[in-house]
């Protein structure tokens, strides 16, 4: 499970290196995050129902969509 550090980035539990989400495979129910250093990968169906990380990086991403003009 990835940790949301300091309320603004995520960090992989595994190596400490930061995880981004891949927008190619974001929807309004599934959500996919891999790290940077190591490669995990986690997947997240039905976002809301996964606790406070996967409602966390979907709260940021709806801000992020709705300032670039695109739909979650």
């Amino acid at each position: 499970m990835a940790k949301i550090v300091d309320n603004k980035e995520l960090r992989c539990t595994k190596c400490s290196g930061r995880m981004l989400v891949d927008r190619v495979f974001l929807s309004y129910d599934h959500l996919e995050i891999y790290c940077l250093m190591c490669g995990k990968r986690e997947m997240y169906n039905h976002p809301n129902n996964h606790g406070d990380v996967a409602r966390w990086i979907m709260k940021v991403e709806k801000a992020r969509a709705k300032i670039t003009g695109n739909r979650i």
